[in-house]
């Protein structure tokens, strides 16, 4: 089917021209290579296309036949042509991001400035805290914090988060604030758990390296584990800045006086 199709538009050009010299000149080729060609499709059709003289080209009626089919085919592919060169240069088309519930938040407002700026995009939001197979779940573009697993995949640094320590000012009150990383030990802290169930420790940088103090670690869900802290209850880590709207209204505290020895 290739070589039929590179043979249709040296006939189409001859029998609209019926001239093998005006459709070379059109093509920019020799009017021998069209001629051979044309012999070639006709070959492979085992039907005459063209009667030839030395002065005059003439359309068979099989070939009057061919070429209104050939003019369908070659609009068709030309309208294909435009369609995908044309879609090419305007962003649209469905896009999935998967992120989780902590770095959703700050960026969903961004994501509809974007649609705004290009109404043919269709995003698909999923969030999870959940690691999942990106490729097997047809993610398109994924937001994580940590290094990438996968080599496969191309990852772009957007930041570096900062964790903050932070408790409910009523958790102060009533079991006092950590002067270092080792009093630790005597709170209730909750920390997100991996999958794997595994609880991801909480790390403070040393002058002698990176310190893991030892504590009491529950591990609820993410929204259940910020109202534990905001009521009161536990003492929690977050990444983000420390000026976030709950902490302005007091509601959460940054544990500014904690040291490490």
């Amino acid at each position: 089917m290739m070589s039929v199709f590179s043979r249709v538009e040296p006939f189409v050009h001859t029998a609209e021209k019926l001239s093998f010299r005006a459709a070379a000149s059109e093509l920019g080729v020799t009017p021998t290579a069209v001629s051979k060609a044309v012999a070639a499709l006709e070959a492979e059709l085992g039907v005459r296309l063209l009667n030839r003289t030395s002065r005059h080209v003439a359309l068979t009626p099989e070939g009057e036949v061919y070429l209104r089919h050939c003019r369908e085919a070659l609009d068709r592919l030309r309208a294909g042509r435009d369609l995908v060169t044309h879609a090419s240069k305007v962003a649209q088309g469905r896009v999935k991001v998967s992120m989780s519930y902590v770095l959703g938040r700050p960026v969903v407002g961004a994501l509809h400035r974007l649609v705004g700026r290009y109404p043919r995009i269709q995003l698909h939001l999923a969030f999870s805290d959940v690691a999942t197979n990106l490729v097997e779940q047809d993610v398109d573009v994924a937001l994580r914090v940590g290094a990438l697993t996968d080599s496969a995949l191309v990852a772009r640094r957007l930041g570096v988060p900062r964790w903050v320590t932070v408790a409910s000012p009523n958790y102060l009150a009533r079991s006092g604030e950590p002067r270092a990383s080792t009093d630790l030990a005597g709170h209730t802290c909750l920390q997100f758990a991996r999958p794997s169930g595994r609880v991801a420790g909480w790390r403070f940088a040393a002058p002698g390296g990176d310190e893991a103090p030892p504590f009491v670690a529950e591990r609820p869900p993410g929204p259940r584990r910020r109202r534990r802290c905001t009521a009161g209850s536990r003492r929690c880590r977050r990444a983000g800045p420390p000026a976030s709207p709950r902490t302005l209204a007091s509601r959460m505290a940054p544990v500014t006086s904690l040291s490490l020895r």
